[in-house]
């Protein structure tokens, strides 16, 4: 099995939020192999593409958290936890903020798989708390997308 194969392997499982600690989360978190991207297109469906490949029908509502060092290049490390937009409110947003400044890398991208593409409340709600959150953070946040099975929505981007 190659790395590539490996990393699509690991990334196949998803995490649970279900009594998960600050400390144990960031010890799961699993590797992606860092490959050249083209910088054809919008580079926010560039990534979208990416975990569509990664997909399957038990990851609705999941949340993945990517980190990246370029912010438009490939992620460093891709994090997906399973029903955490179920589960999310304040407290799970705050360890989440203190998870992502403890990792270190310069970006972070959030993404929801959704099977119509379209973002729920809880979706934007997060986007608001990350970025009330990580406002003083040396961190960027980059964006957070709803990724559907043909269309991606940016919060970034969306209308208030």
């Amino acid at each position: 099995m190659s790395g590539e194969e490996a990393c699509r392997a690991a990334m196949s499982s998803t995490l649970s939020t279900q009594g998960l600690s600050t400390e144990s989360f960031a010890a799961l978190s699993l590797p992606i192999v860092r490959q050249q991207t083209r910088r054809m297109g919008d580079w926010r469906e560039d990534r979208a593409r990416e975990i569509r490949t990664q997909l399957n029908p038990q990851d609705e509502g999941s949340l993945w958290v990517l980190f990246l060092d370029d912010p438009h290049g490939p992620p460093l490390l891709a994090t997906p936890i399973e029903g955490a937009m179920d589960e999310m409110d304040g407290q799970l947003a705050g360890n989440l903020a203190m998870i992502i400044n403890k990792v270190g890398s310069k970006a972070v991208l959030l993404a929801v798989p959704r099977r119509r593409g379209t973002p729920h409340k809880h979706d934007r709600q997060l986007w608001r708390d990350m970025q009330e959150l990580l406002a003083d953070s040396s961190i960027e946040l980059l964006d957070l997308l709803v990724v559907g099975p043909r269309h991606t929505w940016s919060a970034r981007e969306a209308p208030e």
